[in-house]
């Protein structure tokens, strides 16, 4: 049993800041740092973990991001598929005293997939397949879509918060695939336009016609494949969000690829998403 995982590794830098400033104030910086981080990476690090085989399908490019992503990779034996000739970009993790995670994003060689490299890809079988929005947002998106298209696996398809900013044309390919859709709750919401969780699900349910997961925090999750669950979370102090809902997603393919059934996984996944946000 094998997991493919589609998208992005990216740089992190990680400002430590006391609150968000406004427009036009002035904030002091707590602590800096690097780390590697990206959704691919984070779900592939995450099955990893988790003892599942996997292979991460992420261009690495040059500049210093770049070296950065390539020596952690060397570092840790993980292959690298891809190797582009653009700069890597990095994303900008603003993270204030209770944790919540803000993003700044400066795109790079990480989410840009040329068509001819989705050939390395097409004599090998897997059992899931992970894609991100973030990837699709871009204009070589398209290429990404037509790989899924012609394959069988179960794809688990993660939005990201700027689910609106992807064409419609390639949504509507996605939601054709019939995804497992994995997003928050502010993401439902904002793509949806509906005023509850609930609504929203049965919104997407009825463009995909297969489950649909909403992580709630604290409070654990909410799925949706034709009746309404909730899976109960795990209180716990927060330290740092980021990479929460990634680790979240990872989980739950890595315990239904061991046999799981849903419940039990997203239990589990609640578990260790809490475990992530404990820590920096």
């Amino acid at each position: 049993m094998k997991v493919l995982v589609i998208g992005s590794t990216v740089v992190d830098v990680i400002l430590n800041v006391y609150k968000m400033p406004l427009i036009g104030e002035d904030e002091n910086i707590i602590q800096q740092s690097l780390s590697i981080g990206g959704c691919a990476f984070n779900v592939f690090h995450t099955l990893k973990y988790l003892d599942v085989d996997c292979e991460l399908f992420s261009p690495v490019g040059k500049g210093i991001y770049g070296n950065y992503i390539k020596d952690y990779f060397y570092k840790h034996h993980i292959p690298i598929s891809i190797e582009s000739l653009q700069d890597n970009g990095c994303c900008y993790c603003i993270v204030d005293q209770n944790g919540e995670r803000t993003f700044l994003a400066y795109h790079g060689a990480e989410y840009i997939f040329q068509k001819q490299w989705f050939e390395l890809l097409k004599n090998k079988q897997y059992d899931m397949i992970y894609v991100c929005g973030l990837e699709l947002e871009e204009k070589t998106g398209q290429y990404l879509v037509e790989f899924l298209k012609t394959r069988k696996e179960q794809i688990y398809f993660a939005p990201s918060s700027r689910f609106d900013f992807i064409q419609k044309e390639i949504i509507d390919d996605i939601f054709s695939l019939k995804p497992i859709i994995h997003l928050s709750k502010n993401e439902i919401l904002s793509y949806t336009k509906q005023q509850s969780v609930e609504t929203a699900a049965i919104h997407l349910y009825q463009k995909t016609m297969n489950t649909i997961i909403v992580t709630l925090g604290e409070k654990g999750c909410y799925y949706y494949d034709g009746k309404h669950h909730y899976i109960d979370g795990f209180s716990i102090q927060v330290v740092d969000t980021i990479g929460a809902g990634d680790c979240h997603l990872a989980a739950l393919m890595a315990y239904q690829i061991k046999g799981y059934g849903i419940n039990e996984a997203l239990k589990n996944a609640n578990r260790l998403a809490a475990k992530v946000v404990a820590v920096k």
